[in-house]
Order: structure tokens, then sequence, then C-alpha cells
């Protein structure tokens, strides 16, 4: 269930009140996002400010952008989650990892 690892990162690395769980197994593709964080951890460091937009489809929660939180900048959407860049290339990776297709790369980010 890689959205619900993801639910379980957010739970235990940044926000312990985040309550979705699902108890299907969903995925979202990620690798323009994914890309995109890389290269902004290149930049900035995996540690720069990040606002990670959650959106909600079909009573699953998905997380479809992100902007950096610097210089003063402001959230652009109502909802979101205040968190760094190595945390969110983590949630879209996890986003985005099929189940089974390397679980020891999603375990490492649960246990």
């Amino acid at each position: 269930m890689a959205l619900n690892n993801a639910y379980n990162y957010i739970r235990k690395h940044i926000d312990p009140s985040f309550n979705k769980r699902l108890m299907e197994f969903a995925t979202f593709p990620s690798e323009d996002l994914i890309e995109d964080c890389i290269h902004m951890i290149e930049y900035y460091d995996k540690d720069a400010p990040v606002y990670l937009y959650p959106v909600e489809v079909n009573n699953i929660i998905i997380f479809p952008d992100f902007d950096i939180a610097m210089c003063d900048a402001f959230p652009i959407h109502e909802k979101y989650i205040s968190t760094t860049l190595q945390q969110t290339l983590d949630i879209l990776t996890m986003q985005d990892t099929m189940i089974n297709e390397d679980i020891e790369s999603l375990n490492k980010f649960i246990c």
C-alpha cells in the first residue's frame, strides 16, 4: 500500500495527527515530481523547507504538488504540510512505488 506507507511516514516523521488511512492499495505516478525534488535538493539542500500540498480524490489523499517555503514564501493552497525536501522526496517515492516493487526500499522509510 504505497500511499498508506506515505501516510504512515507523515504520522511518524512530520505530523502525528495526520489521520488518513487506506484499506486498499493505491499509488500515484510521481516521476516528474521526484525528478524536480532531486534537482531542488541538489540546489537548495535536503533540509530546505517545503509546502507539500495534499489533494483528496475518491477518498484517497495524493500529493501532486509542492513548493519551496523560503524567502517569506506563502503556500499557494489552503491545505498544506510543512516539511523538508528530503521528506517530500521520501513521500513522493512511496506514493509512486508499486506494492512489492521494492519492499525493502519502502520498509526503510517506515521502520
